[in-house]
C-alpha cells in the first residue's frame, strides 16, 4: 500500500510492477485496475475522508516519482 498525501490517494497493489490494461471506476470513488481479467490493484480517491489513521501509512509521492521518471527519460507503464 502507498498513500499519496498530496493527492489524497491510496494505492493498493497486488502485483509489482503494476501493468493494468483496464480500469473500472465506481460511484464510490474506487478504481479497480485489471491486467486482463486479473485484479492487480485498487486506487481509493479522497482516501482521507474514507478511513481513520491514514497518516500512519507508508507515504510515497507518486507525482514526484513520476516527474523523476519523466526527467530521466524513463516512463513507467
Amino acid at each position: 500500500m502507498d498513500y499519496d498525501r498530496e493527492a489524497d490517494l491510496l494505492y493498493i497493489s497486488f502485483r509489482r510492477p503494476q501493468q493494468a490494461t483496464d480500469t473500472t471506476v465506481t460511484d464510490e470513488g474506487l478504481l479497480f485496475r485489471y491486467h486482463g481479467k486479473e485484479l492487480v490493484g485498487i486506487t481509493v480517491l479522497e482516501a482521507s475522508t474514507r478511513a481513520q489513521g491514514l497518516p500512519d501509512l507508508p507515504e510515497e509521492s507518486r507525482t514526484s516519482a513520476a516527474r523523476k521518471r519523466v526527467r530521466s527519460g524513463k516512463k513507467k507503464a
